[in-house]
């Protein structure tokens, strides 16, 4: 756990989160690389350069992303209610996007770029989610714990950790 801001953050989301933020401006590039429009059909009069434009709508996903409660702490539910989760989220994102590109057209990339850069940007998130929660996460953000004492404190201590909570990794007995 991390604290800023007098709150309690595990490292688990702040690692998540900024991989995947990167995730997202990589895949947004690409997105952006990949549309099939011209060269200059997204890029209008007055326009901004394309980091601002990155930045910005990779922040809108990733606050849509937290709205919707993809990293909560507590949140361990099927890969499905979470794809489901992704889904509206960039939904949201999109949608959010669109309306502040109305507001300012300097923002603008075009809607056919918008959408690939998006649709990079889901699969980007999808596979990044997928390797965090299978591979990653149970080995390498697993709690361990050092019992101090043995005896049958201590064993009924190893039977409530082995029935409740996958999470949490006994590494031995330390007699006092």
């Amino acid at each position: 756990m991390i604290r800023i801001f007098s709150h309690y953050i595990p490292i688990r989301t702040l690692f998540l989160v900024s991989l995947e933020a990167l995730v997202l401006i990589s895949s947004i590039y690409l997105g952006l690389a990949l549309s099939i429009l011209p060269a200059d059909a997204g890029i209008q009069a007055g326009s901004l350069p394309v980091a601002p434009k990155v930045a910005v709508l990779a922040f809108f996903i990733i606050t849509t992303m937290t709205a919707m409660g993809l990293y909560d702490s507590g949140a361990h539910e099927a890969f499905g209610v979470t794809l489901l989760r992704l889904l509206l989220a960039f939904l949201a994102g999109v949608a959010l996007a669109e309306a502040v590109i109305m507001l300012f057209p300097a923002l603008g990339v075009g809607p056919n770029a918008l959408a690939t850069a998006f649709s990079v940007a889901l699969v980007g998130s999808l596979l990044t989610r997928l390797v965090v929660v299978t591979w990653v996460t149970p080995l390498a953000f697993q709690k361990r714990v050092l019992v101090l004492g043995t005896g049958s404190r201590a064993a009924s201590f190893d039977d409530l950790v082995k029935g409740k909570d996958d999470h949490i990794k006994i590494v031995g007995y330390m007699p006092r």
